[in-house]
């Protein structure tokens, strides 16, 4: 513990130090500078800024406006310290409520030293914020759902991270808390597009325009774990990657799909965070995501942990979940394609590089290993992985 608490406050340092130099927490202040046009000027940031978050999104974090820029970097760091931790701890006490503190903070110590904490911390970027909200609202779902809707409504100020805790809602019949968020959305749409006059049809056309330029044309954004670029440096050809990838996405959530819907013992499954961990690995693999988006394996890695200080579970499942845990590990701290990525020094060539260095497509790898590994243990092992309750 002492070790992975030495090097989580020298990494999340780092990226606190690195969001208050000139030049980063460039996220922070594009998005800063969405909601300020928005807010201030009445100006429609998806034409005007090539915005892509949410409209409803926009508008719940507009009042970052209220602060100067010299201090929003500063301020926004800060919330990023204490969200890393908090949500490393949630995770482990959701599948683990019953281990000594000592083995949480030991999990929650690891996290912090993932090299995509670190970056998004520097980064300025929400990826933190939009998951721990998502990961609250699965954690209190039973209990507060008018609370939990609001809160799954908020993660998804970044879709493509809160779209995993809506996938999640969707497979464990929380319609209550679905309903709830979608009324917060239209809501926070109606007012977005009153602010800037125009329908909440046009401010979908617009938004709609900015994801296809980015996302969907032949020099399409490529992130750090979407399978998309990795097929395309087989085949390179974006259509056909794209439907590959498309096929393979599908298939998969298809095959999650009918795992769950297949399973009786329903209230086990759902309680053993199985869904979730399936949810997250699923969207990571299967939309654009930055190295910081890396906090969606955070409730896989919390289960492979359990397993690990678990007696009974280690016993059966043997040293597999220790050599999967460590080997995620160990990467995630390292982060190879950063590594590789520094030494060519030429960051301006990043896609071209991609062709020559496959270590820069490694983090691809980690979704679909994480996937494999849940599907070996829901049928390899007797459904083992869901008996732990």
């Amino acid at each position: 513990m002492i070790i992975a608490g030495f090097l989580a406050i020298v990494s999340i340092g780092k990226g606190y130090r690195n969001a208050l130099m000139p030049g980063q927490s460039q996220d922070l202040l594009l998005v800063y500078n969405w909601t300020k046009i928005w807010l201030w000027n009445g100006v429609n940031p998806y034409d005007a800024s090539y915005a892509n978050y949410l409209p409803h999104g926009l508008l719940i974090l507009s009042p970052l406006t209220l602060f100067s820029e010299e201090w929003i970097s500063p301020i926004w760091g800060v919330l990023n310290l204490i969200i890393a931790p908090l949500i490393g701890y949630l995770a482990f006490r959701m599948i683990c409520p019953q281990e000594p503190i000592r083995k949480a903070i030991t999990f929650t110590l690891m996290v912090c030293t993932w090299a995509g904490i670190r970056v998004g911390i520097g980064n300025g970027q929400f990826s933190l914020w939009a998951f721990g909200l998502g990961l609250l609202a699965v954690a209190i779902s039973d209990k507060k759902p008018y609370l939990s809707g609001i809160l799954l409504a908020l993660s998804l100020t970044k879709p493509h991270i809160g779209c995993a805790f809506v996938l999640w809602a969707l497979f464990v019949c929380k319609f209550k808390i679905l309903i709830i968020s979608v009324c917060i959305m239209i809501a926070g749409w109606s007012l977005f597009s009153l602010r800037v006059l125009q329908t909440p049809l046009e401010v979908a056309h617009s938004f709609f325009v900015v994801l296809e330029d980015q996302f969907f044309v032949s020099d399409f954004f490529r992130g750090n774990f979407e399978l998309r670029p990795l097929i395309y440096v087989f085949l390179s050809d974006s259509i056909s990657a794209g439907i590959v990838h498309n096929i393979i996405v599908v298939s998969s959530l298809i095959v999650i799909g009918t795992i769950i819907i297949r399973e009786r013992d329903k209230q086990k499954l759902n309680k053993s965070f199985f869904i979730l961990n399936l949810c997250c690995v699923w969207c990571l693999m299967s939309f654009f995501h930055n190295v910081y988006d890396i906090v969606l394996m955070i409730p896989f890695m919390a289960d492979l942990y359990g397993t690990m200080i678990s007696p009974n579970r280690s016993v059966i499942l043997g040293s597999l979940p220790r050599a999967v845990f460590w080997g995620f590990q160990f990467s995630f701290v390292a982060h190879l394609p950063g590594i590789v990525w520094k030494l060519t020094q030429q960051t301006h060539q990043i896609v071209n590089l991609s062709m020559i260095h496959p270590l820069l497509h490694f983090d691809r790898l980690f979704p679909l290993l994480a996937l494999a590994y849940l599907l070996y243990l829901f049928w390899g092992r007797n459904h083992i992985f869901l008996k732990h309750v």
